[in-house]
């Protein structure tokens, strides 16, 4: 599967979250608009500060209870809308680190396990950081096409 499909992927992925969740149509497009600001901003934080870190001030702005659920399929229990928007950020980032690189990271203690991993092996670190950046400048596109914000 090519990047474009793998982006189309990630934000039908997106998009059923935002069903899960059903809310009024004003807090899913605030909610939304919170996603698409973190589809716009993320690539150039990870472009300057790198993999771990860039990844690590997204696990800072996200609920856990929520990231774990998303995983779950559940409805994620976040009641503010931007860290909502960071969750469901993080968690779709972390899915397609997932299916290319097979990583465990469903549960937060998994997720900063990563984190650590990914700051002590520079290697491991450059290819998924180098990967991951094709993937979101593509993501990137397809979300300011099809996301309402």
């Amino acid at each position: 599967m090519g990047t474009t499909s793998k982006a189309i992927e990630m934000i039908d992925e997106v998009k059923k979250i935002m069903k899960i969740i059903d809310g009024n149509k004003d807090i899913n497009k605030d909610i939304e608009e919170s996603v698409l600001a973190r589809i716009r901003s993320f690539p150039s934080m990870l472009q300057s500060s790198g993999l771990a870190p860039s990844l690590a001030y997204l696990l800072s702005k996200s609920d856990n209870n929520s990231y774990e659920k998303l995983w779950r399929g559940e409805k994620p229990s976040g009641k503010k809308k931007e860290e909502l928007g960071y969750t469901i950020y993080l968690y779709v980032v972390v899915k397609f680190i997932k299916n290319e690189f097979g990583y465990e990271v469903e549960k937060w203690e998994d997720l900063i396990k990563f984190l650590r991993e990914m700051d002590e092996s520079k290697e491991n670190s450059g290819v998924i950081h180098q990967f991951l950046l094709e993937f979101l400048t593509e993501f990137k596109k397809i979300g300011e096409a099809t996301l309402e914000g």
